[in-house]
């Protein structure tokens, strides 16, 4: 009976795997996570049982070099060898690059890169098969100004590479995959708040990939021998999607550009209206507050030709057409208007005119 390591496998994503795993035959799951079960991971594990797996709860931040070797000893103990790894733990951060402090930096670094490091020497002489890094689309496109989630995601494309390489050397065993997936349903790695994953989502042509989806996908990916570059899955409108990577149909299914392809568009402010600070006469005796909103709804129905009666302050922006190119040209535009540094993972925490004219008031 095969044994298969998951990590993060109490998660919202990893116990989506264990029970899809769990459901396609017999099976040994090793679910790794930082936490003590609570009562649903209980229940959850009991229902894995019932499938007819057998599971070894891990209690471990992967990090932590002694509880894993421990741990993985008494897994190998009552299973044997270890035949394959779903590396899907993680920390997304919440805050902006520039307002966190170096622990929280590393906190999000840590089991992205320590961790894939760490389960590399622990797991050389298992007669792996596979092993598979659950990376995100922000290795590719970013993660709207965390910087340090886009940065530990990318690690793993490149750490991928480099066990393929020990592999062919004879130094591994297994091929190595990296999976940059999307915002899935019930996965429980997002924005921590509607408004900015609806804005992303939108502004992306991306939708929600459904569990059943990206699990059929998976299924390939570790059936399928040719998946030797990093893998990027989106979910949505083809034509936007396209747009966001700089590629185009013939490239789909072939490696995608290091650096997205995109264009910078340089946005002129309307005739007559300067640039930077300063209370225009037609806006003689208006309140602070009603320019600035005046002075972020103008470049909107320059750039996507929006109908100024269709411009109210409570719409999310996504809603006016946004994707994030031209999220990109409104940013630029405030930027020089304003004269103040408006760059746009701005909109995804302030995502209506009325938010990110509060925002911009403070």
């Amino acid at each position: 009976m095969d044994t298969v390591l998951i990590t993060g496998g109490c998660g919202g994503l990893g116990s989506m795997v264990a029970r899809h795993l769990a459901g396609k035959g017999p099976v040994n799951l090793i679910l790794s996570g930082r936490s003590a079960l609570d009562a649903a991971q209980r229940v959850m594990i009991a229902e894995l049982g019932q499938q007819g797996a057998q599971v070894e709860h891990l209690m471990a931040d992967v990090c932590d070099v002694a509880a894993m070797t421990a741990g993985l000893d008494r897994a190998r103990d009552r299973f044997g060898a270890i035949c394959g790894v779903i590396h899907a733990a993680g920390v997304a951060g919440t805050k902006k690059l520039m307002d966190k402090n170096p622990d929280e930096i590393a906190a999000v670094l840590a089991a992205k890169i320590d961790g894939t490091r760490i389960l590399d020497e622990l797991l050389a002489s298992d007669p792996l098969r596979f092993v598979c890094y659950f990376s995100s689309t922000s290795a590719v496109i970013g993660d709207f100004g965390g910087c340090d989630y886009a940065v530990a995601n990318r690690f793993l494309m490149s750490y991928a590479r480099y066990r393929n390489e020990l592999s062919g050397a004879g130094q591994r065993r297994g091929r190595a995959i990296v999976v940059n997936w999307p915002l899935w349903r019930g996965g429980g790695m997002g924005f921590g708040d509607a408004a900015s994953e609806a804005l992303y989502l939108k502004t992306s042509g991306q939708r929600i990939l459904e569990p059943e989806e990206g699990l059929a996908l998976l299924d390939g990916f570790l059936q399928d021998p040719w998946p030797a570059k990093p893998l990027l899955v989106m979910a949505g409108v083809p034509e936007r999607i396209h747009r966001i990577l700089g590629v185009d149909d013939s490239m789909m299914g072939q490696p995608a550009p290091v650096v997205p392809k995109v264009a910078v568009v340089s946005v002129q402010p309307r005739s007559g209206l300067p640039a930077g600070p300063g209370r225009r006469p037609d806006m003689s005796g208006w309140s602070l507050a009603a320019c600035l909103l005046q002075t972020l709804r103008e470049p909107i129905i320059d750039l996507l030709k929006v109908p100024a009666d269709r411009l109210d302050s409570v719409t999310p922006l996504a809603d006016f057409g946004f994707d994030s190119i031209s999220l990109g040209e409104y940013a630029r535009c405030l930027s020089a208007r304003l004269c103040v540094d408006v760059t746009p993972d701005v909109f995804f925490g302030h995502s209506t005119l009325d938010a990110l004219s509060a925002w911009l008031l403070e």
